[in-house]
C-alpha cells in the first residue's frame, strides 16, 4: 500500500525486523518482498541446523542429501527429475526426494516435530503423505525384508499442509515441494496460484533454521519469483542435481549408486531444459 500511495496518511507499520528466520533465509524474502528492508534479530540471526548424522546412514545416504543438509547452506534447492508423472499437481519423484530428506533430517537427531512440509496443492499434500506415512514396502520385499523407509506413526507431529494453511505457523526446518512437472500455461489457474506474491512469501518465511525447496527447475524458472529464487541459489551454490534412486536391490548384489554427482560441470547447466 505505502508503495502505491507513498503520499498517504496511514497506520501501516512495515515489517524491518523479524524474530523467525535465520538471516541466510531471511535475505531471500527479504530482497524479493521487502525491498531488501527486513532483516533477522541478532538473537536469530545466526542460528542454524545442528545434528550428526549416524553412521548408519552412510552408506544409505546420497551425496545430494548429504549436501542439501549441511549447516551452511540455510536455503537449498533441490533439484529433481521429472520422472514422467504429468499428472496435474503432483510428484512422486518429488515425494520420494521429500521422504529422502525427512530421512536425513531423523538420522541427524532432528525432532519430528521441528519438521514441517508444503505443497501448494492438495493432491500433492496427499501424494507426500502417503510417502512418508508408509513403509516403503517395494523396497523392503527387494532388500530382505530390511525396508529403506520406515513409515511415520500416524500419531507422528510432523506437519505436511498446503501453503494456506499453513500460514502463521513455522518450523526449524521446512521443506517446499512445488509439484510443478511442466510450465504453467500463462492466465491459468496453476500459473496464477504460482505466481502469488503473498502466497510465495507465505511458503518461503515459515522457516527458522533450514529451508528445502524441492522441485523441477525447468518447469519453474520462467516463473517470475522462481527465476530470481533458482538464480538465488545458484549463486550460493545451493541448487543441488538430485537423482531419485531406483528401489532397492536384493542384498548381496552391487548396484552402482545413481544419485546425481554433485560437480561443477552438471552445475553450470542447471538451468537449462532437460
Amino acid at each position: 500500500y505505502t508503495q502505491k500511495h507513498a503520499d498517504a496518511l496511514s497506520a501501516c507499520v512495515p515489517l524491518r525486523v523479524q524474530y523467525r528466520m535465520n538471516e541466510g533465509i531471511c535475505e531471500f524474502a527479504s530482497k524479493m518482498f521487502y525491498s531488501g528492508n527486513l532483516v533477522a534479530h541478532p538473537s536469530v540471526a545466526h542460528r542454524v541446523l545442528s545434528g550428526t548424522r549416524g553412521r548408519d546412514r552412510q552408506l544409505q545416504e546420497a551425496p545430494a542429501i548429504t549436501r542439501a543438509l549441511l549447516p551452511s547452506l540455510p536455503t537449498v534447492f533441490l533439484r529433481v527429475r521429472n520422472d514422467g508423472n504429468m499428472r496435474p499437481k503432483t510428484s512422486d519423484a518429488e515425494a520420494r526426494a521429500v521422504r529422502d530428506v525427512v530421512a536425513g533430517l531423523l538420522a541427524r537427531g532432528v525432532a519430528e516435530e521441528d519438521i514441517g512440509i508444503i505443497a501448494p496443492y492438495r493432491a500433492q499434500v496427499a501424494n507426500l503423505r502417503r510417502y512418508l506415512f508408509n513403509s516403503d514396502e517395494q523396497s523392503n520385499r527387494q532388500n530382505n525384508g530390511q525396508s529403506s523407509w520406515q513409515g511415520l506413526a500416524l500419531t507422528s507431529p510432523l506437519t505436511v499442509d498446503t501453503v494456506d494453511r499453513f500460514q502463521g505457523g513455522e518450523r526449524k526446518v521446512m521443506i517446499i515441494s512445488f509439484a510443478t512437472t511442466s510450465a504453467p500455461e500463462a492466465n491459468s489457474q496453476l500459473h496464477n496460484f504460482l505466481t502469488n506474491p503473498n502466497r510465495l512469501n507465505v511458503a518461503l518465511t515459515r522457516a527458522q533454521r533450514k529451508l528445502i525447496l524441492v522441485g523441477y527447475a525447468p518447469a519453474l524458472k520462467t516463473l517470475p519469483v522462481f527465476k530470481h529464487l533458482l538464480l538465488y541459489c545458484k549463486y550460493n551454490d545451493a541448487l543441488i542435481p538430485y537423482q531419485v534412486p531406483p528401489p532397492l536391490p536384493p542384498k548381496g548384489d552391487h548396484i552402482q549408486s545413481t544419485s546425481a554427482s554433485i560437480s561443477r560441470e552438471v552445475e553450470a547447466d542447471l538451468l537449462r531444459n532437460e
